[in-house]
């Protein structure tokens, strides 16, 4: 995994297809999916009447600080989004890629997706869990019997963390 891929794969997308990588997902996954909230920078976020200020714990004091601006590595870290939003993700990715009733990933692309590609080297964190995986933009873990995927990410003054 490297956010350096994801940069490349939206530059190429938009030599390749002539159009942004910003309508692409807007078209094939966003509307599909009625992410209404989700965006690409923070300009957009900041228009909303409920989004979130970046913090920053240091010494023990927690502080606003400013907004990092990453439209400039755009598909590598630019989408925002909100819990409603991220949910009907997350239902595409537990139904099998259907969203609705209407099927919008492959079935076997998803298990694709949701497959290890590299195993983590190293000792389990807990008895709990059995593997630690990588697949494509997916973390993979056995946890108490259950197949677990997820996906972490971090800019100055945020964190997030979708699993299913």
């Amino acid at each position: 995994y490297g956010n350096l891929m994801y940069f490349t794969t939206g530059m190429a997308i938009e030599r390749l297809l002539g159009r942004s990588w910003e309508d692409l997902v807007r078209e094939r996954i966003l509307n599909p999916l009625e992410m209404t909230s989700t965006n690409f920078s923070i300009e957009e976020s900041q228009k909303t009447s409920d989004y979130a200020f970046p913090y920053l714990e240091k010494n023990e004091q927690l502080r606003q600080i400013p907004f990092r601006n990453l439209s400039l590595i755009g598909a590598a870290g630019s989408i925002n989004s909100n819990i409603e939003d991220m949910l009907h993700w997350l239902q595409l990715q537990s139904a099998g890629g259907v969203y609705k009733n209407q099927s919008l990933i492959s079935p076997v692309t998803l298990q694709e997706l949701h497959t290890p590609q590299i195993i983590v080297p190293g000792t389990p964190e807990s008895k709990e869990t059995l593997i630690h995986a990588y697949g494509l933009g997916w973390g993979i873990l056995s946890y108490r019997g259950y197949y677990l995927i997820s996906h972490d990410g971090v800019s100055d003054g945020f964190t997030s963390v979708v699993a299913c």
